[in-house]
């Protein structure tokens, strides 16, 4: 056992450095290995009275697989691979053993494209290249069989799901998160798969952040960040006094190697 806890106090010793900024500005720009940056946007177009998780995909509860699946990818008649609308995105989810991988996808407009991995989570989809109209036309949405698990919205590049998923692996910490509503008194919860008391991972979703706006964006920022545990679903939920409104969403994070020390 001696030997072992050497052992890893010489891979600490070797990645020690110096660095004179701020921790998140030394982490954007890839001072320390191993640690990433994430942020997750969300947007609702038209707000309910019933809770529900902030994307365009227009339902209260974004599917989680509970099995890795393969993913079929579908958009409109002009998003293909020499078409006016997306022609290749870019998919980054987890696959089976809740690590990372990332894909891209050649669009062929209505007729589905499947991916190579099969996916546990997705946490982002963007579009890397489009035609004249340099927007995909989609909706493009991200489906197994008839249950759709993401999607760009038309009119847009970026997938718009204020949901993310810690890979095996690593621990997330969020730094911040904004909410913003427009029209309607609108509350948001930032909610997680983890303990609210000791930050373990929960088969449930535990509130983390409460945040209530009528009109305008709040942003949240926290001096000690959230802890969240490999594995964990991060996402923002809202409901409305009055349904019609609009409500966005957003977080910030970062990734770090998960650290395991066991005593002599």
């Amino acid at each position: 056992m001696l030997n072992v806890v050497l052992k890893y106090v010489d891979v600490i010793k070797s990645k020690i450095t110096t660095i004179n900024m701020p921790y998140g500005y030394a982490i954007a720009k890839k001072y320390i290995p191993e640690f990433d940056q994430r942020k997750q946007i969300g947007y609702d177009p038209a707000t309910t009275t019933t809770l529900r998780d902030v994307g365009e995909m227009g339902i209260d509860i974004i599917p989680l697989p509970t099995t890795a699946l393969t993913m079929s990818i579908v958009g409109n008649a002009a998003d293909t691979a020499a078409g006016a609308g997306a022609q290749v995105i870019e998919i980054h989810g987890l696959d089976g053993n809740w690590n990372e991988v990332n894909e891209t996808i050649i669009m062929n407009g209505v007729a589905a494209v499947t991916t190579v991995y099969q996916y546990i989570r997705i946490n982002q989809a963007h579009v890397i290249r489009a035609g004249a109209n340099g927007i995909a036309t989609g909706p493009i949405l991200i489906s197994n069989g008839a249950t759709e698990y993401y999607r760009i919205g038309a009119g847009s590049n970026t997938s718009q799901q204020a949901l993310f998923t810690i890979p095996q692996g690593k621990t997330g910490y969020i730094t911040s998160w904004t909410s913003g509503a427009a029209g309607k008194d609108t509350r948001f919860i930032l909610r997680i798969t983890s303990d609210i008391y000791n930050s373990s991972l929960l088969p449930v979703f535990n509130t983390h952040d409460i945040c209530v706006s009528s009109s305008g964006t709040t942003v949240r920022s926290f001096n000690i960040p959230i802890k969240c545990p490999a594995k964990s679903d991060i996402k923002i939920s809202c409901n409305t006094t009055l349904a019609g409104g609009i409500a966005s969403a957003s977080f910030r994070l970062w990734l770090e190697p998960e650290i395991l020390i066991k005593p002599l």
